[in-house]
């Protein structure tokens, strides 16, 4: 995520960083495939909304549709629970596509991120 946040032009002190780490740290979900963490979510499940705050997959796991099938999930689950899903994603990070596939559309713009949603 540094390589995003620094081509985003933003400038974030490492206690920053380690806020951000740690902010709803108790919502982390490990992806493990074969019994070797690959993976996580980071989900802030409220009876409205559910937000991914964060995904990150290892480097080692990347480019092989992981990412894309943790949010397909969460999206199932989310549509069995008729509950909406949103997040947040920097302007400059190539994942906004994979979201749009799934389904997430631009709902506001910021000045260095975009807000999407999919509706339950």
């Amino acid at each position: 995520m540094s390589e995003h946040i620094k081509a985003s032009g933003q400038k974030l002190s490492v206690e920053h960083q380690r806020k951000r780490v740690l902010q709803d740290f108790d919502s982390i979900r490990v992806l493990e495939i074969d019994g070797e963490p690959v993976g996580m979510l980071k989900i802030v499940k409220k009876p409205d909304q559910w937000k991914l705050v964060q995904i990150q997959v290892l480097p080692t796991f990347q480019n092989r549709g992981i990412g894309g099938a943790m949010v397909e999930r969460l999206l199932n689950d989310a549509r069995r629970e008729c509950t909406p899903v949103s997040l947040s994603v920097l302007k400059v990070n190539p994942a906004r596509h994979l979201y749009e596939r799934l389904g997430f559309r631009v709902v506001t713009e910021r000045e260095y991120a975009y807000d999407m949603r999919v509706d339950a």
